[in-house]
């Protein structure tokens, strides 16, 4: 029996699991007429409706019995086997007749908990032949604490419309600032006439009353002057996100079908309206009646709109407006995918609001944020709670918005009292720069200032209390639900400040209550079998919100079928408990409408009283102090992050594929409580991996993983395949493969006995699981059963080449190493891969012909290089050699290894394309500041990538530069070096600048010099937030030159070092305070693709340039970049160009193949282009090749760095076309003339070195020989290999293809170099003849390069005088 089934009921507690401690206490009762048998019938009936569980398990001093019922069983049908007492997981029930003592832990329990089961055990037996299901489990002593669903509300309460509030207010407080922006400040008086000159511009225009107004909005003062200039014509807004892409915002058009646009300047300058979305309302819609454009807010009122200033009447238009005038138009998710429009009222915009601001001490003087989402509703409580005050509204800069402790600084500056935050906004606000821990790096600044915070749009957890509580002593934390359709949040739960009450979050549960409801709002917890029945504490039931501040209802489209379900039918009901007979006559009966009956002329806009509920859809359950505490969904939609999914939308694309039987969509909570959504799916047969048993149990979690690993081809192509219909918030975290799900008694699918590991981090890692967990958990004679001779043969070969196995395996005893594990998830690499080309050629040699790398690289049965696979493929070619029949599907598959894509990869090669447009909405800002130099004593300039071979010299010249004037010398370099310690970093840095010849101990002991320990892939570079805070005030030049290059690393290893670490930059040089310029050193790699030589073709026949032009836009490598080095790269420029676009300034350098300092000859050794050399001379051989070759030297390149270093990009870019990197220009150096392949090899002869040229067929082919006959040592290891060995899957595919490069015009750079002027010594720009000797030269004195034989027949090598002989390789990161 698994410990799932012996698992005793948990009931709900009203203090937190915290411990295991247990602290006893027993409570009495006695119900008249009953007995044992009945009071234990009873309480298993009472834990059935606290849990909602249709399986019981409980326990008995001898035994755990299990109990299957449903909502409709009686109590008597209900059998339990005789037994004095029965216990759930935290209390124990005894029972003597009718007397009952229950035990319980009172580290869980109050008194009071425990008192109101043994009422509701009475009620239960009292109604016993009720179904248990409808027996209403109320008490006299609950209704004294819940709310009572026909209590009359305060239904006419209105204080007016927000616009008249605010017109008081700003009669009042002409001169106090409503609005602060960073660099502006906006007074009452202002702000209001500016909304009355936009709300008569307009009514000119012909705006009618519940028009609705569209606006393409950002955060700033603008929205606020939109939303108030459109509520004074008495339209209805509604707020788009340009950021969204244009096929939705052509959704939300259609639904709410505007008769006006406004768009803010600020939203047109980041995200311009896509011409699709504008010719969707000027043609598909019929038009609007006016579209202004441009909008932005003076500080002395005036509106700037449509290229100048509106020059209309700032008098109030005197719009009527009333409780149920429609305001607000705001959309929710959609079961079909369509989003919903709500309808809100003027009602709902200011209500509640004097009574929060007695209720939390809110005044004139509170400093408010705006920190919501422009297009949530959220964002209407930070708007008009100050306006409705008279207090002051702070807008954050951009740039604080994603930037650890950034929103908390700027909070600490502005003084700020008061936030409105959700969930996922608060913990950006508690992030920083360093780990979370115990050993954080850094903290973030506290706000004494903050006095409430109310959260709303998700669950709370206890941990976000507790971390805003840690920067904000002060802060009394409101946790608040509500919903789009209730306008407002209607109920709160209040955490007092740790200085009031440090001790009082101690005693909440993990995830924070919604609490009671607000004034004149009632939250009704309804049975789910009869709602007409309210829940008693402690049982489940779904949330009705009781309010006269509901919305109106959903705008329904016009295109609605007949037939439909009317949702405002389904959602906005009348309150049953009240009106018994859902409808009828007489639903004011019995409340007084002041509204209607008095004078004012808002009552025109009045429709009475109305008694309605919203249903929500949320399940809650009663808390002893009549709160209500979420727990779920009763329909599939959840909310995660403040997106809001429909479950059942995921589960009919992912039934969708063509690979899944069976499925089901859970949200599941992590260890740290985070929520995430959670896939179960039974593959179908087809799919299945051969071997696999429909009747394999996967209860186990190491099960689990192995499922997830056996299946890990399916799950990657269902993730690729809701990528497709499925927006990014919600493809599932997991997606977990069962043999067949789990089912209840009742034939449902069991939902909590469904599997799922602790962290989602542990699943991710079982891509790589290690073998030895694989031997662990698997017997060789599980993982072996039924193995062929082949499938031997290779699995021998695997253990012999992958580290970690013994290649010693007998007979009886095989390497633990799964038959469809891939040979890359199990260690190897494509070195690894070459050499197992050639070991299988060994061992096949009547196949030796037809297996290459292709063999390897091609995809069997949704496998890569599994021992399975390849041993199919091997018997299809040996079977086809023999005229034996093969099965179609493996036969294509071995003959489609020659490296061609197939459909699935084809749909996948631009993912990492797919990955930047997520970055661009997460890590870019909305503008950056530009930048001037503002140094009088030269630059300082920030430096990664030093250690590496171009770093050194870069830093070698940045510190030789001279003081001609300030913008030309650099004063001080801060070099960011991977390393653990300073003097580590210092060490490392000196040795690699030595072994270059470039190390001076001056630039230290001058004090030019500063390394800081750090790393690339780390927020902030790693480095303190005192180092970082230095960087961003005294560095003038950011010089990004550091990255992982590695040219079989897959884009997601590149990523954090090439891509992240890129955005790290941008952060640096974007501080609004000290703008800085970036230089950014990136690689042709970005224009590796057969297209870009054509284009190079074309431009120079068409006389436009000399290849690719440096304002090219990248987009044609969107699709096909096939190194993941070269894709990071294209990434990171990407990110550049639309950082540039928004306002950052700098240089993109894209150098070709760096070779080796032009006068002493030292170079890199790990490169390409050496080991082409080197390995040609081990052969005596090299092949015919014409292509030309982007060689240049190491000090060139480094000074057309140092040029873009010293020449001020905002001068530069003046005077020249428009980039599509906006203030981010590209620079390419190229070698002027181009060497060709030839030139090199023919240099190779030059000086002496016996090398016959061959056609390139002939040498791939001698190559290829020379390779497979070299000798073995006694360990049977092959001996020193080729230097090409590493290289040869690049090197036998189809090299004259695969080398040729693009043609580059390279005008910028020319530009760049001409206006930095002159050096003391300037590098050539190619490689000629002479220059090859001195680097062939010095090849042969590092050892690298063997000597002519006999010192050769041709030109000797040229003399060297000093300098290192250290050979090196290129990194540094």
């Amino acid at each position: 029996m698994s410990s799932e089934s012996t698992k005793l009921a948990v009931l709900p507690t009203d203090y937190p699991r915290t411990s295991v401690q247990v602290v006893e206490a027993e409570e009495r009762y006695q119900i008249e007429g009953a007995n044992a048998p009945d009071i234990l019938r009873a309480l298993v009936v009472v834990v059935h409706r606290y849990t909602g569980d249709t399986h019981i398990v409980l326990g008995t001093p001898s035994s755990i019995i299990h109990i299957d019922l449903t909502p409709e069983d009686s109590l008597d049908s209900i059998q339990i086997e005789e037994t004095d007492s029965l216990s759930t997981g935290d209390l124990t029930v005894f029972v003597s007749e009718n007397s009952i003592r229950t035990v319980y832990n009172t580290i869980l329990f109050t008194p009071l908990r425990i008192q109101l089961l043994h009422l509701h055990l009475a009620l239960i037996i009292q109604n016993r032949s009720v179904s248990i299901g409808r027996i209403s489990l109320r008490t006299q002593k609950e209704e004294e604490i819940l709310p009572d669903p026909c209590a009359p509300l305060n239904w006419c309460e209105w204080p007016g419309p927000i616009t008249s509030v605010f017109s008081f207010n700003a009669a009042k407080y002409p001169e106090k600032a409503a609005i602060i922006t960073q660099t502006h400040s906006h007074t009452y008086a202002s702000l209001l006439k500016a909304a009355n000159t936009l709300s008569n511009h307009l009514l000119k225009h012909g705006v009618e009353r519940g028009d609705v107004v569209m606006i393409y909005a950002h955060r700033s003062a603008d929205l606020v002057l939109a939303v108030l200039g459109t509520l004074s014509a008495g339209a209805t807004f509604s707020v788009i996100d340009p950021a969204y892409p244009p096929e939705r915002q052509i959704v939300y058009l259609s639904v709410a079908r505007p008769e006006a646009v406004i768009i803010l300047q600020g939203a047109q300058d980041v995200n311009p309206v896509d011409e699709s979305v504008r010719a969707y309302w000027e043609k598909d819609l019929g038009g609007v009646k006016v579209c202004i454009e441009g909008v932005s807010l003076g500080e002395d009122g005036t509106v700037y709109a449509d290229g100048s200033n509106l020059d209309v009447d700032a008098k109030d238009p005197g719009i009527v407006l009333g409780p149920d005038s429609v305001a607000t138009l705001s959309f929710t998710s959609g079961s079909t995918g369509i989003p919903k429009g709500v309808r809100g009222r003027h009602y709902s915009l200011t209500h509640f609001f004097p009574w929060m601001a007695t209720r939390f001490g809110l005044s004139t003087e509170s400093r408010f944020t705006m920190l919501s989402g422009i297009a949530h509703d959220p964002i209407q409580r930070d708007i008009f709670t100050p306006l409705f005050l008279g207090a002051s509204l702070h807008v954050p800069p951009s740039s604080a918005i994603g930037t650890p402790g950034a929103l908390a600084a700027w909070m600490d500056e502005k003084k700020v009292t008061v936030t409105h935050l959700t969930p996922a906004m608060g913990q950006l606000v508690t992030t920083t720069g360093g780990n979370e821990g115990e050993n954080a790096g850094s903290v973030a600044p506290s706000i004494p200032s903050l006095r409430t915070a109310f959260f709303v749009g998700d669950l709370l957890t206890k941990r976000d209390v507790a971390r805003l509580q840690a920067l904000a002593r002060n802060v009394v934390v409101v946790n608040m639900y509500g919903t789009t359709e209730t306008q407002r949040a209607v109920s709160y739960h209040a955490i007092p400040s740790l200085a009031a009450d440090p001790a009082f979050l101690s005693t909440q549960k993990e995830v924070i209550p919604a609490g009671k409801g607000m004034k004149d709002v009632q939250l009704l917890v309804v049975n789910r079998n009869d709602k007409s029945i309210a829940c008693a504490v402690g049982e489940p039931g779904e949330i009705y919100v009781r309010s006269g501040g509901l919305a109106e209802g959903y705008l329904v489209p016009p295109t609605q079928n007949d037939g439909e379900p009317d949702p405002n039918k389904e959602k906005f009901v009348r309150n049953w408990f009240r009106y018994q007979d859902f409808g009828g006559e007489g639903e004011n009966s019995g409340y007084a409408d002041t509204l209607s009956s008095s004078s004012d002329p808002a009552r025109q806009y009045w429709h009475g009283v109305r008694d309605r509920m919203y249903r929500s859809g949320d399940l809650g359950r009663y808390d002893t102090e009549g709160g209500v505490e979420c727990i779920g969904r009763a329909d599939n939609q959840i909310k995660i992050r403040g997106f809001r999914i429909e479950l059942g939308e995921v589960d009919t694309h992912l039934a969708a594929h063509p690979g899944v039987r069976e499925n089901v969509t859970l949200v599941r909570r992590d260890k740290d409580e985070e929520k995430m959504l959670v896939s179960y799916f039974v593959p179908l047969n087809s799919w299945k991996v051969e071997g696999s048993d429909d009747r394999t149990s996967y209860k186990e979690e190491s099960t689990v993983e192995g499922g997830i690993q056996r299946y890990a081809p399916l799950i990657k192509d269902i993730r690729a395949h809701l990528k497709k219909k499925l927006p990014g918030y919600s493809i599932p975290t997991l997606i977990i493969p069962l043999a067949r799900m789990p089912l209840n008694p009742n034939g449902k699918v069991d939902k909590p006995a469904l599997p799922f590991p602790d962290t989602a981090a542990a699943v991710a890692s079982l891509s790589a699981v290690s073998a030895s967990a694989l031997a662990v958990a698997n017997t060789s004679a599980n993982l072996h059963a039924d193995i062929t001779p082949t499938q031997r043969v290779i699995l021998k070969l695997f253990a012999s080449l992958l580290p970690g196995f013994s290649s010693d395996a007998t007979e009886e005893s095989l390497p633990p190493i799964p038959l469809n594990e891939s040979f890359f998830d199990l260690g190897g690499h494509s070195i690894l891969a070459t050499r197992l080309v050639f070991e299988l050629r060994r061992a096949f040699p009547v196949l030796k012909d037809r297996i290459g790398l292709g063999v390897v690289y091609s995809k069997h049965g949704g496998e890569i290089a599994s021992v399975r696979g390849l041993a199919s493929i091997f018997d299809v070619l040996r079977g086809e050699d023999l005229g034996l029949p093969v099965d179609h599907k493996v036969e294509t598959d071995a003959k489609d290894f020659n490296g061609a894509l197939g459909e699935d990869q084809e749909e996948e090669d631009n993912y990492y394309a797919q990955d930047l447009e997520t970055l661009i909405s997460s890590h870019i800002a909305s503008s950056y500041p530009s930048y001037t130099v503002t140094s009088t004593r030269g630059l300082h300039v920030f430096l990664t990538g030093a250690t590496g071979f171009l770093g050194a010299f870069i830093l070698q010249q940045l510190l030789q530069t001279q003081p001609v004037s300030p913008s030309s010398f650099v004063s001080h370099v801060t070099c960011l070096v991977r390393a653990s310690s300073v003097s580590s970093a210092v060490e490392r840095l000196r040795d690699s600048c030595a072994s270059r010849g470039v190390w001076s101990d001056s630039w230290v002991s001058s004090n030019r010099l500063t390394v800081l320990p750090g790393d690339l892939a780390l927020p902030h570079f790693g480095v303190t937030s005192s180092q970082w805070e230095k960087l961003e005030n005294d560095v003038d030049v950011v010089m990004h030159n550091g990255a992982l290059v590695h040219w079989v690393y897959p884009y997601e290893r590149l990523k954090a070092p090439n891509v992240i670490g890129t955005l790290t930059a941008v952060e640096l040089a974007g501080k609004k305070e000290k703008p800085k310029s970036l230089v950014f050193v990136s690689s042709t790699s970005v224009l590796d693709t057969p297209s870009y030589v054509r284009i190079g073709s074309s431009v120079i026949s068409q006389n436009l340039g000399s290849g690719v032009l440096e304002t090219d836009t990248l987009e044609t490598a969107r699709r096909g970049l096939k190194t993941g080095y070269g894709q990071s790269k294209w990434v990171a420029e990407k990110l550049l160009f639309e950082a540039g676009k928004r306002g950052l300034s700098g240089y993109i350098i894209r150098p070709g193949y760096v070779v080796g300092e032009s006068k002493g000859g030292v170079t890199n050794t790990d490169d390409f282009v050496w080991r082409m050399v080197k390995g040609c001379v081990q052969l005596g051989s090299v092949p015919d090749m014409s292509n030309g070759v982007n060689m240049v030297p190491v000090d060139r390149v480094a000074m057309c760095c140092v040029k873009a270093v010293t020449v001020s990009p905002a001068s530069f870019n003046a005077s020249e076309e428009k980039r599509p990197g906006g203030n981010m220009s590209v620079m390419h150096v190229t070698a002027r003339p181009l060497p060709t392949f030839n030139d090199l090899f023919n240099a190779l002869r030059v000086y002496g070195w016996a090398v016959e040229r061959t056609e390139y067929v002939q040498w791939r082919l001698q190559l290829e020989a020379h390779v497979m006959n070299k000798a073995r040592n006694t360990s049977g290891e092959v001996e020193e290999d080729n230097a090409l060995f590493p290289l040869l899957h690049f090197v036998l595919d189809d090299l004259p293809t695969s080398t040729k490069a693009p043609m580059l015009d390279d005008r910028t750079t020319i530009a760049v170099v001409e206006r930095g002027g002159l050096n003391e010594y300037n590098p050539p720009e190619t490689i000629d003849e002479e220059l090859m000797g001195r680097y062939f030269a010095w090849l042969v004195r590092a050892g690298f390069l063997s000597p002519p034989r006999d010192g050769g027949a041709g030109k000797s090598l040229p003399q060297l005088e000093g300098g290192v002989t250290k050979a090196a390789g290129r990194s540094g990161i």
